[in-house]
């Protein structure tokens, strides 16, 4: 079986793997494959309608937090309301001149919002009237004039390049229905051409999945958002997910706005379900994710840290080097994604509910533990709170999964060694 369809059988084997453990409800299994290698994962920033308060509270602390977050990209916005020469669009250029200056690519996308009195314009409204055709053109999505919005992205790019900034990665349309007509009409008419293109960034995955081969020969990255996680089955996440990149035909996959870290007055749920809101992605493989609206879910304008989901997420983002290795749990309460990077294992677990979970982890394919490691971890009373662990050469061990809780555990791992026997750590 290859690589692809293994992840796949991993993946659908979920729902046969819950069926069995009726009756355990605080008990449950997940099974690790550090020999089955998958993609690389980079994360990203997002600031398109928060970078007003980016601008003006303290620049250089802000992009300092996204690299010590492990980030390597900054997703800034295009103001398609405001006219180019709106004076606003001077804060564009210069927070975006402070995070390459950090090191960090930009990625420009245009914006659900101008950026100050109104973030709220989805779909037509978010395009200035004078981006549009005064007759005609009805075949163009909201029916833009592409030579007009071609010259307004053309000079929003040289902006950027005159003010020290240049583009990496440019998405003209965000959560539109935009086709592959209204793509190749546009980039067809642009002069600028030194970027790579992400589309479509739609709402739904299930739309992205639908949508996307049409798109491909117009696309170099395929960006998706996922809040139809609302109205998709838990269970299906991740292979949804896996469909994306299925569809994507080799494409590099990107979850370009993951965002769960304001649902509940609790910062532990908080801080869990922002992580869990990108671990199916990356199972799926989603080779880059970006936290929409870092600047104040995570930290502050002026670079404070807010607690437990600053000092989680980025243990989470931070340790993600190496590759992803596949995984499965049988108990859809523990989420769990893991990556290796020379030989040691990064497993991160989340535990979403209200009782405390015994949990036997299985390292598969003549893989064993041995030598030291550490447990980091979340609950509602304690923020990182780090445990050495001796693990002795066994390739099972038993432990507890606290309630509304998240953990990560470094792992020395070898092949060629095996022990069923499980410890209890």
């Amino acid at each position: 079986m290859n690589k692809k369809a293994n992840k796949k059988t991993i993946i659908m084997l979920l729902p046969l793997l819950l069926s069995g453990m009726a009756g355990m409800a605080n008990s449950n299994e997940i099974s690790i494959f550090p020999g089955q290698v998958e993609q690389e994962v980079k994360f990203g920033a997002d600031i398109k309608l928060t970078l007003k308060g980016v601008d003006e509270g303290n620049t250089e602390k802000i992009m300092d937090r996204f690299v010590e977050l492990g980030m390597d990209t900054v997703r800034v916005p295009i103001y398609a309301t405001r006219d180019i020469t709106d004076p606003f669009y001077d804060r564009v250029y210069r927070v975006s001149d402070i995070a390459e200056d950090k090191g960090l690519k930009l990625f420009a996308s245009v914006a659900n919002g101008d950026g100050d009195l109104n973030g709220n314009l989805h779909g037509e409204v978010k395009f200035s009237d004078d981006l549009k055709c005064i007759s005609g053109c009805n075949n163009n999505i909201y029916r833009l004039n592409f030579g007009l919005y071609s010259t307004y992205l053309d000079t929003y790019l040289q902006n950027m390049e005159l003010n020290d900034a240049s583009v990496s990665y440019l998405g003209p349309y965000n959560e539109d229905q935009a086709d592959n007509d209204d793509y190749r009409k546009l980039w067809d008419k642009m002069n600028n051409s030194n970027y790579s293109r992400v589309g479509a960034e739609f709402w739904g995955l299930e739309r992205s999945v639908e949508a996307t081969p049409d798109l491909l020969d117009q696309l170099d990255v395929v960006g998706s958002h996922f809040y139809d996680d609302i109205r998709i089955a838990p269970e299906d996440y991740d292979s949804t997910w896996a469909d994306l990149t299925d569809a994507a035909s080799g494409a590099p996959v990107w979850f370009t706005e993951s965002t769960r870290y304001q649902v509940d007055s609790s910062e532990m749920t908080n801080t869990r379900s922002g992580i869990e809101h990108m671990i199916p992605a990356i199972r799926g493989g989603a080779e880059r994710v970006f936290i929409y609206q870092t600047v104040n879910r995570l930290f502050w304008y002026n670079g404070g840290k807010r607690a437990y989901r600053f000092s989680a997420t980025k243990q989470f983002t931070s340790n993600a080097t190496g590759n992803v290795v596949d995984s499965s749990s049988d108990d859809l309460a523990i989420k769990t994604v893991s990556f290796i990077d020379n030989n040691q294992l990064k497993i991160n677990i989340t535990n979403g509910d209200t009782s405390a979970k015994v949990t036997t982890i299985y390292l598969e394919g003549d893989y064993s533990a041995s030598g030291s490691g550490e447990q980091a971890l979340w609950t509602e009373s304690v923020e990182g709170e780090l445990t050495n662990i001796t693990f002795n050469g066994g390739s099972c061990w038993t432990m507890t999964i606290p309630a509304n809780s998240y953990l990560q555990l470094n792992v020395p791992v070898q092949s060629g060694q095996t022990s069923q026997t499980c410890e209890q750590i």
